[in-house]
């Protein structure tokens, strides 16, 4: 007699005896395996054996799926009381059931949830089995033969077997007959006709069943044991997820989606063409004698054939280190599904509501030659990885008309610059967004319709350069997020401007550096240029802009006579502007110095260009078009542009006025007592004793500099301004 334990049975206090004969599991054993192995050396019932180890009682035998149960893992006193009886550790007892697998986390970050019992046979029922395994163990069954996706003996070499050789059907599918001493190793299925639980058992032995045999590089067995390490690990990252690892149970997602296409699509040719015979003609037998004409999904009922071929499809697949090589890898799957008339449509791909995002991204790369430029940038598919997860658009980070810096290296013959600047804005925005390109051109208050954002897509798609364009594309979205601009695009883009730039200002403003006010049509082209310096819509869109091509004209030459002083004048008072609107610790005027590493260089132009003598071009020249320009410096119009509007030109090239004295008359009209009376006693701005001493607010700045005044944080400007 053993030490006893007590324990509720049904009940009853029942004393629960350590057994006689002990008997230690073998690795990766499972526990209903373990327990009919002690039973049989015992020479006891296998009801007599689990009632008395305290698993279950003659009542709770009556449950078809109580070692099923037992197998997703034993409760406390079910532990307790199986480890007494048999005297072995209760960690050991709870590593011969599924606990371990099933307490993982079932997804990682981004995945969706996957409930890890998907993963076991239907209820726990049906097993598969390796015959040499069987024969060299004494009919010892491993817990891993139970999974959906266990299909080969890594040891063996071979394809796991489905049903008893003598009377052809699936194994383990009912608990061991309670009233029968097990026979390990043997078939316990009942014979034909036979009923009851004491039936006559078919008794075939299993280890003399024909298995067959796989080379050593075999697909199938390299996906066999690329699952198995994932089991064992918990994590999954050869091939495509050497990068991005992903769990076990997403693993299985992953396999699940691509194997069940693979069988519910792929012709026998399609297979013979990408699998090695011996499995494909196990399949293909399998078919032919299955009812299931459509075998679309690996399940607790489908031939072994059936999932060595899933599995294999997909880890030739899988296996492959980039997403590119694994969409190449798939795309003969795409094609057989749209020969079947199934949609490949980036909104339709999935194939599995949990795969995780690298296989999303894979099908994403797969279906790129079917994606229109639009749905590339929505879905991503310039990143390593692809992803159909959409989110907010970050039209409020985003010009009306894209940065300079940023547009003119896409530039592509037969798009407008103009309309490149505001499809580009578009097409950031469009990066991984979930809003339609409607509501995002409506959001950027662009000229350009949702329509002719398409047809700057389509123009720059079918460039060739367009693999570039993309990869800029999704790079810009990506540094907006994780680097806004100091500047809500939005709100700019809803400020009211019909007090913007009132005449007295204008007439002080222009006279205080040199600068003729001119007669009502400049005034309209300056307030034009200022709106779109404030709000980034386009000049065109302002009050003052005239529908005319005369107008036009001159607005778009007017970085040729703008000078920098009365830029720099326009922009102080523009900030003052800003403030009265309630907009405060924002620039007038923001342009990003950051540039993804590419061949292309900023603007396109001639790297040997001298800006300081394009200055002096154009001050002795005083051009009225950028045509003699472009001719001269061997420059586009849109290049010259955009370097006039980083390096404007200065006054002193168009000639001498009081504003561009030169330095020892500045210092008389403004000497250093002067200076330090008006600035650090009066407390006047900078902008005012430009205004007072007929000097231009940057000669005054310079001044400070060569008398040595510190000057002030900016402020709220003098009202001299009003």
């Amino acid at each position: 007699m053993g030490q006893q334990n007590v324990r509720r049975v049904c009940g009853l206090t029942v004393a629960l005896r350590t057994l006689p004969i002990r008997i230690r599991p073998l690795p990766g054993e499972s526990l209903d395996s373990w327990l009919e192995t002690i039973a049989g050396r015992m020479d006891t019932t296998w009801g007599d054996l689990v009632e008395g180890i305290g698993l279950a009682s003659r009542h709770e035998q009556r449950r078809r799926d109580y070692v099923a149960a037992a197998l997703r893992g034993l409760s406390v006193p079910q532990l307790a009381a199986v480890s007494h009886c048999t005297g072995v550790d209760a960690d050991v007892v709870q590593s011969m059931t599924f606990s371990a697998l099933l307490d993982r986390p079932p997804r990682s970050a981004g995945a969706r949830s996957v409930p890890p019992s998907s993963l076991l046979w239907l209820r726990g029922f049906r097993s598969r089995y390796c015959a040499p395994c069987l024969g060299e163990s004494g009919g010892r069954w491993s817990l891993w033969w139970r999974l959906r996706w266990a299909f080969a003996c890594e040891r063996h070499r071979c394809l796991l077997q489905d049903v008893c050789p003598d009377c052809q059907r699936a194994q383990r599918t009912e608990p061991a007959p309670s009233g029968l001493v097990p026979r390990p190793g043997r078939c316990t299925r009942r014979m034909p006709n036979a009923n009851g639980r004491s039936a006559a058992r078919c008794g075939g032995q299993l280890s003399s069943a024909d298995s067959l045999v796989l080379d050593l590089e075999h697909p199938a067995l390299r996906a066999q044991s690329a699952i198995r390490h994932a089991l064992e690990t918990g994590t999954a990252d050869f091939g495509v997820y050497g990068q991005s690892p992903v769990t076990f149970a997403e693993l299985i997602a992953d396999f699940a989606a691509i194997g069940g296409r693979v069988l519910a699509y792929a012709s026998p040719t399609e297979l013979s063409a990408l699998l090695p015979a011996d499995i494909v003609g196990n399949h293909i037998e399998a078919l032919e004698a299955s009812s299931d004409e459509k075998m679309g999904r690996v399940t607790a009922e489908s031939p072994v054939s059936a999932t060595a071929v899933a599995a294999a499809a997909t880890w030739l697949t899988l296996a492959t280190p980039t997403t590119r090589g694994a969409a190449d890898r798939l795309r003969w799957l795409i094609e057989s599904n749209r020969k079947h008339g199934v949609a490949v449509r980036a909104s339709s791909l999935g194939w599995g509501r949990s795969v995780s995002a690298v296989v999303r991204g894979v099908q994403l790369a797969a279906v790129e030659s079917f994606l229109v430029p639009s749905d590339q940038l929505r879905y991503r598919i310039a990143c390593r990885i692809p992803s159909a997860n959409l989110s907010k658009s970050v039209t409020e980070r985003l010009p009306t008309l894209l940065w300079a810096t940023w547009s003119l290296p896409l530039r592509c013959p037969g798009i407008g610059y103009p309309e490149l600047r505001a499809g580009l804005s578009a097409a950031i925005a469009l990066v991984g967004a979930r809003a339609s390109l409607a509501d995002i051109v409506t959001a950027l208050g662009s000229t350009v319709t949702a329509r002719g954002v398409l047809r700057v897509l389509q123009r720059l798609g079918a460039s060739p350069g367009w693999i570039e364009t993309r990869w800029a594309i999704t790079t810009y979205a990506d540094h907006l997020k994780g680097s806004p601009p100091p500047i809500d695009y939005r709100r700019r883009r809803l400020l009211s401007c019909n007090g913007l730039l009132p005449d007295a200002v204008w007439e002080q403003l222009s006279g205080d550096v040199g600068f003729g006010a001119g007669r009502g049509l400049r005034l309209r082209l300056v307030r034009s240029w200022l709106f779109e310096r404030l709000t980034t819509l386009p000049a065109e869109q302002s009050p003052w802009s005239i529908a005319s091509a005369g107008f036009q004209n001159r607005l778009s030459t007017m970085s040729l006579w703008m000078t920098a002083e009365l830029i720099d004048s326009l922009d102080e008072y523009a900030q003052t502007f800003l403030r009265d609107e309630g907009i405060h610790g924002e620039p007038v005027r923001w342009r990003p110095s950051w540039r993804p590493a590419s061949d292309r260089d900023t603007f396109g132009m001639n790297p040997e260009l001298d800006v300081e003598s394009l200055h002096r071009w154009i001050g002795a020249r005083k051009p009225r078009s950028f045509a003699e320009l472009v001719r001269k410096f061997g420059i586009t119009t849109d290049v010259a542009r955009a370097v006039l509007d980083e390096t404007p030109v200065g006054s002193l090239w168009f000639g001498p006025t009081i504003g561009l004295a030169t330095p020892p008359t500045r210092m008389q009209v403004l000497p250093r007592r002067k200076f330090d009376l008006l600035y650090n006693e009066k407390r006047w701005g900078l902008f005012r004793i430009a205004a007072h001493t007929g000097l231009s607010r940057r000669a005054v700045t310079e001044l400070a500099a060569v008398y040595g005044v510190q000057l002030r944080p900016p402020g709220r400007p003098t009202r001299l301004m009003r």
